[in-house]
């Protein structure tokens, strides 16, 4: 946690968004909510409580990325992508619980600047859980930033159906926006997860991203995939630099 938080700062980012779980389901964090989590895997270590340590220590806001769709959990009705058919043994409304109550213990316990939301397209979600869950994070912190994949419609710009306080194009710049607070979240590689020999963004492109998204009055959101062992790329932290 420690090496990444050096990296990030070392490369004049202001801020880490580390992906507490992904559309698997799999929890980096000791939840009381999901017996799917870190401390039953062979790790057995809180990374989400370390990356907050280590975020604090070299002086970067710590963010954590969560999904609202959860192919692992049986309350939720559809379970992998491109499922059409919902579970009728499915219960959102205790599925909804559930994401309050691990919503509740990441705030609570490790207290992010911002929360960064995803998978609310599927149908199964509504603008209402949406709203449900956005008052409740304000509620437990009303400090806490929100991006606007809490309720529905495009991710790109600000809109009636999207709940949040900024918009995030994806894998491109954003448009000049001087009224809505926007981040482009962008790989420094092809792919979102790590892959072997993945093709790297070059110095000149990465450049040319950042200069573009602050020209148009946005942030970036370079993400970088760890390996499977935990290290950053050693390529990818020298770009970074």
């Amino acid at each position: 946690a420690d090496k990444w938080a050096k990296a990030a700062k070392a490369a004049g980012m202001k801020y880490i968004t580390i992906t507490s779980k992904h559309h698997d389901g799999f929890c980096l964090w000791p939840t009381k909510y999901s017996d799917y989590n870190i401390m039953n895997s062979p790790f057995k270590r809180d990374v989400i409580g370390e990356l907050a340590k280590a975020c604090k220590k070299n002086g970067i806001k710590f963010c954590i990325y969560f999904t609202i769709l959860d192919w692992h959990d049986n309350d939720y009705p559809l379970h992998n992508l491109g499922d059409s058919v919902p579970d009728p043994k499915a219960n959102m409304p205790a599925f909804v619980k559930k994401i309050k109550n691990q919503l509740t213990e990441l705030i609570t316990n490790y207290h992010p600047y911002m929360l960064w939301f995803d998978g609310n397209w599927e149908k199964p979600w509504t603008l209402e859980y949406g709203q449900e869950v956005y008052s409740l994070i304000k509620k437990l912190d009303p400090t806490i930033i929100v991006n606007n994949r809490l309720g529905k419609g495009t991710h790109k710009v600000m809109t009636p159906q999207t709940v949040g306080d900024y918009a995030t194009p994806e894998q491109e710049v954003g448009s000049i926006n001087m009224n809505d607070p926007w981040e482009s979240c962008i790989t420094i590689c092809n792919q979102w997860a790590w892959k072997p020999n993945d093709k790297m963004k070059t110095l000149k492109e990465s450049i040319q991203t950042l200069a573009a998204t602050a020209g148009g009055n946005g942030n970036l959101l370079y993400n970088v995939g760890p390996m499977m062992d935990g290290r950053m790329e050693e390529r990818q932290i020298k770009l970074l630099a």
